[in-house]
């Protein structure tokens, strides 16, 4: 749980969205008082995402920190260049841990259940969503208290609602939010059996992986050494190839990468580990052994399975 900013649109979260049978995606941005932007974008490249951010930035200000995820329109060298003209400190989450941006994540959803209901009553679904935004705005949230166009704006924003006056000072919003957050953070850890992790700079480690079969262990045998750690963001390595995850996608080794013996390039590239080692690449299919016979138990010898009498003479035909 984050703490909250010294002033509203200092730090905001963005995200992108598809609607099932739509083509177009949505970005939403959302700032500490809870203040949700959504617009439509043509495609998740950083050319078209760029005038969108532009013409927000331009309603609300240049902030200060900018957090997304990992996505193809953050990543590129437009992207880097546009937020180092604009001023502002583009901060990139955990790769594959959304978590890290969850706000953002999660009021996704509800912009995308607010469109599928308008479409399911044949209404017109962006008049819809600006009809939805502004009653969600003008609501008292539940981490704080207070409507987030309040908070946003510092006045009441009008609607076919009666008004109610919230003139609360702003120690009661941060103290509201930080005991919400710490009841959050009870459930959440309670309900996912969170443990402190103990991994430091130097130490093998294992990494879990992002996509498993029935049939191999949950965990890569192949070590990685950490090499930084950023709370709990881990930066593990090995035989020169990077990987960042969560702190939880680790655990330790009792084996190093040195004691490993190294393979050629295509004894590695038959095993899928420089596929799996890149930070955006999925995990090998798996080489599937068939298991052994069971060797007969004294005194309980193994059952011999045989064919029924009315299918031999299909068989020996």
């Amino acid at each position: 749980m984050s703490a909250l900013p010294e002033r509203p649109w200092s730090e905001i979260s963005t995200d992108f969205e598809q609607v099932p049978g739509m083509g177009t995606h949505f970005m939403v941005i959302s700032d500490f008082s809870r203040y949700v932007v959504v617009e439509p974008v043509s495609s998740l490249t950083a050319n078209a995402v760029i005038p969108v951010l532009d013409k927000i930035i331009g309603e609300f200000g240049v902030p200060d920190v900018v957090k997304s995820d990992n996505g193809p329109s953050f990543n590129s060298s437009t992207f880097s260049d546009y937020a180092r003209h604009k001023g502002f400190k583009h901060r990139k989450i955990t790769p594959l841990w959304p978590l890290a941006n969850a706000e953002a994540e999660r009021f996704m959803k509800t912009v995308k259940k607010s469109i599928k209901a308008a479409i399911a009553e044949r209404k017109t679904w962006n008049q819809e969503l600006h009809s939805f935004l502004l009653n969600y705005r003008a609501t008292p949230h539940s981490s704080t208290g207070i409507p987030p166009a309040t908070l946003m704006f510092g006045r009441a924003i009008k609607t076919t609602l009666p008004r109610i006056a919230y003139e609360k000072p702003q120690h009661d919003v941060r103290q509201k939010d930080s005991e919400s957050k710490a009841r959050m953070k009870v459930y959440a850890d309670r309900k996912a059996y969170v443990r402190e992790s103990g991994i430091k700079i130097g130490e093998p480690v294992l990494m879990k992986r992002e996509r498993m079969r029935k049939s191999e262990p949950p965990f890569d045998p192949k070590p990685l050494i950490v090499t930084k750690r950023n709370g709990s963001m881990v930066t593990a390595e090995c035989h020169g190839k990077t990987v960042t995850r969560n702190s939880s996608r680790f655990k330790r080794s009792p084996t190093r990468p040195e004691d490993v013996p190294t393979s050629s390039d295509e004894e590695e590239e038959e095993l899928g580990l420089h596929q799996y080692l890149g930070p955006d690449d999925p995990p090998p299919d798996p080489v599937v052994q068939h298991a052994p016979r069971l060797p007969e138990v004294q005194g309980r010898p193994q059952r011999e399975r045989r064919l029924p009498d009315r299918f031999k003479d299909f068989v020996m035909a």
